[in-house]
């Protein structure tokens, strides 16, 4: 039985930690701009530097107060969105109740019942429309605004 537990746990460590890995080898190569092979021994030695001074008491313990700072933030916002209502549980519309102006555009007391939808089906379209070229230049487009590379 500690076999298969030993086993067990290894997998999952190995396949979490080949995970990251890999994904920060990548970051680090498009940050510095160099060889992804270098990269990847630089995370390693970072990650392994981290264990070895940290222990895993600090390895166990980042997940966790992470999780608490992300719990926490959102509470917040979530405290600060529902205090611009007056923590009030009626239904209220932005453009009547919040922006005070004297109609609704649309009848509908919620129209994002509608609006969603069909920006929903409109994206999936457009992107089964999407030549691969172009999906491609999107995802690099992607990392330049997540990371700030290429950025002027």
């Amino acid at each position: 039985m500690r076999i298969a537990a030993a086993i067990g746990g290894i997998t999952a460590v190995l396949t979490y930690t080949i995970a990251h890995m890999v994904g920060s080898g990548f970051l680090v190569r498009l940050l510095l701009g160099i060889p992804y092979e270098l990269a990847e021994v630089i995370v390693g030695a970072v990650m392994l530097a981290y264990v070895l001074f940290g222990g895993v008491l600090t390895t166990t313990w980042l997940p966790i107060i992470k999780a608490g700072l992300l719990l926490g933030g959102v509470s917040v916002l979530l405290v600060l969105a529902l205090g611009q209502f007056n923590f009030t549980p009626r239904r209220s519309t932005v453009w009547v109740d919040v922006l005070h102006n004297a109609k609704r555009i649309i009848g509908l007391r919620n129209p994002c019942l509608i609006s969603m939808p069909a920006a929903f089906v409109v994206g999936y379209v457009v992107s089964l429309m999407t030549p691969k070229v172009a999906q491609e230049k999107v995802e690099d487009e992607k990392l330049r605004t997540y990371l700030g590379v290429g950025a002027e």
